[in-house]
Protein backbone atom coordinates (compact mmCIF):
# COMPACT_ATOMS: atom_id res chain seq x y z
CA UNK A 1 0.00 0.00 0.00
CA UNK A 2 2.61 2.71 0.57
CA UNK A 3 4.19 1.61 -2.56
CA UNK A 4 0.69 2.28 -4.21
CA UNK A 5 0.71 5.62 -2.13
CA UNK A 6 4.29 6.35 -3.44
CA UNK A 7 3.51 5.86 -6.73
CA UNK A 8 0.19 7.77 -7.00
CA UNK A 9 2.05 10.21 -5.39
CA UNK A 10 5.44 10.70 -7.87
CA UNK A 11 4.12 13.39 -10.60
CA UNK A 12 3.39 12.52 -13.85
CA UNK A 13 5.86 13.43 -16.43
CA UNK A 14 3.71 15.13 -18.65
CA UNK A 15 2.60 17.22 -15.19
CA UNK A 16 6.02 18.48 -14.39
CA UNK A 17 6.84 19.21 -17.74
CA UNK A 18 3.43 21.03 -17.69
CA UNK A 19 4.34 22.58 -14.47
CA UNK A 20 8.11 23.34 -15.47
CA UNK A 21 7.01 25.25 -19.31
CA UNK A 22 4.65 27.41 -17.18
CA UNK A 23 6.81 28.35 -14.45
CA UNK A 24 9.60 29.31 -17.37
CA UNK A 25 6.79 31.43 -18.76
CA UNK A 26 6.30 33.10 -15.54
CA UNK A 27 9.46 33.97 -14.99
CA UNK A 28 10.06 35.18 -18.26
CA UNK A 29 6.88 37.28 -17.76
CA UNK A 30 8.53 38.07 -14.70
CA UNK A 31 11.42 39.17 -16.26
CA UNK A 32 9.79 41.47 -18.84
CA UNK A 33 8.05 43.34 -16.07
CA UNK A 34 11.03 43.87 -14.15
CA UNK A 35 12.74 44.60 -17.43
CA UNK A 36 9.72 47.31 -18.33
CA UNK A 37 9.74 48.37 -15.00
CA UNK A 38 12.97 49.55 -15.30
CA UNK A 39 12.67 51.38 -17.97
CA UNK A 40 9.90 52.97 -16.63
CA UNK A 41 11.93 54.01 -13.26
CA UNK A 42 14.86 55.17 -16.17
CA UNK A 43 12.07 57.24 -17.94
CA UNK A 44 10.51 58.53 -14.75
CA UNK A 45 14.01 59.53 -13.41
CA UNK A 46 15.16 61.13 -16.54
CA UNK A 47 11.64 62.76 -16.84
CA UNK A 48 12.19 64.30 -12.92
CA UNK A 49 15.72 65.39 -13.93
CA UNK A 50 14.22 67.47 -17.00
CA UNK A 51 12.13 69.07 -15.22
CA UNK A 52 14.53 70.07 -12.63
CA UNK A 53 16.73 71.23 -14.83
CA UNK A 54 14.05 73.56 -16.32
CA UNK A 55 13.00 74.56 -13.03
CA UNK A 56 16.48 75.08 -12.12
CA UNK A 57 16.84 77.41 -15.51
CA UNK A 58 13.18 78.87 -15.09
CA UNK A 59 14.51 80.31 -11.57
CA UNK A 60 17.79 81.55 -13.16
CA UNK A 61 16.03 82.85 -15.60
CA UNK A 62 13.31 84.66 -13.56
CA UNK A 63 16.00 85.91 -10.89
CA UNK A 64 18.29 87.34 -13.43
CA UNK A 65 15.23 88.91 -14.79
CA UNK A 66 14.13 90.34 -11.69
CA UNK A 67 18.32 91.32 -10.63
CA UNK A 68 17.90 92.77 -13.78
CA UNK A 69 14.74 94.56 -13.40
CA UNK A 70 15.78 95.74 -10.07
CA UNK A 71 18.95 97.03 -11.24
CA UNK A 72 16.93 99.32 -13.90
CA UNK A 73 14.19 100.34 -11.06
CA UNK A 74 17.81 101.23 -8.97
CA UNK A 75 18.91 103.30 -11.86
CA UNK A 76 15.86 104.98 -13.24
CA UNK A 77 15.19 105.76 -8.82
CA UNK A 78 18.65 107.57 -8.52
CA UNK A 79 18.21 108.95 -11.61
CA UNK A 80 14.78 110.73 -10.66
CA UNK A 81 15.96 111.14 -7.14
CA UNK A 82 19.19 113.21 -7.61
CA UNK A 83 17.41 116.62 -9.07
CA UNK A 84 15.42 115.78 -6.02
CA UNK A 85 18.43 115.07 -3.97
CA UNK A 86 20.25 117.84 -5.26
CA UNK A 87 17.37 119.96 -4.74
CA UNK A 88 17.15 118.91 -1.04
CA UNK A 89 20.84 119.43 -0.16
CA UNK A 90 20.51 123.00 -1.66
CA UNK A 91 17.67 124.18 0.53
CA UNK A 92 19.08 122.48 3.40
CA UNK A 93 22.29 124.20 3.05
CA UNK A 94 20.83 127.43 2.37
CA UNK A 95 18.30 126.92 5.42
CA UNK A 96 21.78 126.30 7.10
CA UNK A 97 23.54 129.00 6.27
CA UNK A 98 20.03 131.89 6.45
CA UNK A 99 20.02 129.67 10.40
CA UNK A 100 23.35 130.70 10.80
CA UNK A 101 23.17 134.57 9.54
CA UNK A 102 20.20 134.43 11.81
CA UNK A 103 22.06 133.54 14.76
CA UNK A 104 25.52 136.04 14.03
CA UNK A 105 22.79 139.12 13.59
CA UNK A 106 20.59 138.25 16.96
CA UNK A 107 24.32 138.22 18.77
CA UNK A 108 25.22 141.09 17.03
CA UNK A 109 21.69 142.38 17.99
CA UNK A 110 22.80 140.98 21.29
CA UNK A 111 26.05 142.55 22.04
CA UNK A 112 24.66 146.34 20.57
CA UNK A 113 21.83 145.86 22.73
CA UNK A 114 24.73 144.99 25.93
CA UNK A 115 27.02 147.72 24.47
CA UNK A 116 23.87 150.35 24.67
CA UNK A 117 22.76 148.95 27.96
CA UNK A 118 26.21 148.97 29.55
CA UNK A 119 27.00 152.62 28.10
CA UNK A 120 23.53 153.91 29.67
CA UNK A 121 24.33 152.10 32.87
CA UNK A 122 27.78 153.24 33.22
CA UNK A 123 26.32 156.94 32.42
CA UNK A 124 22.88 156.81 34.76
CA UNK A 125 26.01 155.85 37.31
CA UNK A 126 28.26 158.78 36.17
CA UNK A 127 25.01 161.32 36.46
CA UNK A 128 23.80 159.47 39.80
CA UNK A 129 27.07 159.72 41.40
CA UNK A 130 27.75 163.63 40.14
CA UNK A 131 24.01 163.74 41.72
CA UNK A 132 25.12 162.51 45.05
CA UNK A 133 28.09 164.55 44.91
CA UNK A 134 26.06 167.56 44.54
CA UNK A 135 23.79 166.82 47.10
CA UNK A 136 26.67 165.95 49.21
CA UNK A 137 28.20 169.35 48.43
CA UNK A 138 24.92 171.27 49.47
CA UNK A 139 24.36 169.54 52.53
CA UNK A 140 28.36 170.84 53.23
CA UNK A 141 27.40 174.42 52.11
CA UNK A 142 24.01 174.44 54.51
CA UNK A 143 26.01 173.08 57.44
CA UNK A 144 28.68 175.50 56.73
CA UNK A 145 25.61 178.72 56.55
CA UNK A 146 24.03 177.11 59.70
CA UNK A 147 27.17 177.12 61.58
CA UNK A 148 28.28 180.37 60.57
CA UNK A 149 24.82 181.97 61.39
CA UNK A 150 24.69 180.13 64.56
CA UNK A 151 28.39 181.91 65.46
CA UNK A 152 27.48 185.24 64.45
CA UNK A 153 23.68 184.49 66.49
CA UNK A 154 25.76 183.84 69.55
CA UNK A 155 27.99 186.74 69.24
CA UNK A 156 24.62 189.21 68.71
CA UNK A 157 23.34 187.82 71.61
CA UNK A 158 26.24 187.04 74.11
CA UNK A 159 25.74 190.42 75.27
CA UNK A 160 22.32 190.25 76.17
CA UNK A 161 22.63 186.84 77.88
CA UNK A 162 25.27 188.60 80.09
CA UNK A 163 22.80 191.13 80.67
CA UNK A 164 19.78 188.77 81.54
CA UNK A 165 22.12 186.99 83.74
CA UNK A 166 23.05 190.37 85.81
CA UNK A 167 18.89 191.24 85.79
CA UNK A 168 18.61 187.76 86.67
CA UNK A 169 20.36 188.14 89.76
CA UNK A 170 18.98 191.38 90.65
CA UNK A 171 15.51 189.93 90.35
CA UNK A 172 16.23 187.22 92.27
CA UNK A 173 17.34 189.92 94.96
CA UNK A 174 14.43 191.89 94.31
CA UNK A 175 11.94 188.40 94.69
CA UNK A 176 14.46 187.67 97.89
CA UNK A 177 13.63 191.20 99.91
CA UNK A 178 9.52 190.97 98.66
CA UNK A 179 9.82 187.50 100.68
CA UNK A 180 11.51 189.09 103.57
CA UNK A 181 8.80 192.30 103.27
CA UNK A 182 5.69 190.02 103.14
CA UNK A 183 6.82 187.95 105.91
CA UNK A 184 7.73 191.36 108.27
CA UNK A 185 4.26 192.56 107.34
CA UNK A 186 2.29 188.91 108.00
CA UNK A 187 4.75 188.97 111.56
CA UNK A 188 3.39 192.65 111.92
CA UNK A 189 -0.23 191.51 111.20
CA UNK A 190 -0.09 189.21 113.59
CA UNK A 191 1.16 190.77 116.48
CA UNK A 192 -1.59 193.56 115.52
CA UNK A 193 -4.56 193.91 117.93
Amino acid sequence: MLLTLLLQATPDPATVAAVAQAMQKQSGQTTDLLRDYGALVNLLYTIVIVLGVMLVAVVYYSYTKVANVASAVETAVKAAAAPAKEAYEKALAEASEKHAQEIRANETHAQAQMSAQAITNQLNLESLSKQLEAEREDRRKLTETANNAYREMNEIVAPFTHSNHALAGRMHDVEKALLEFGTQVRAFATKSP
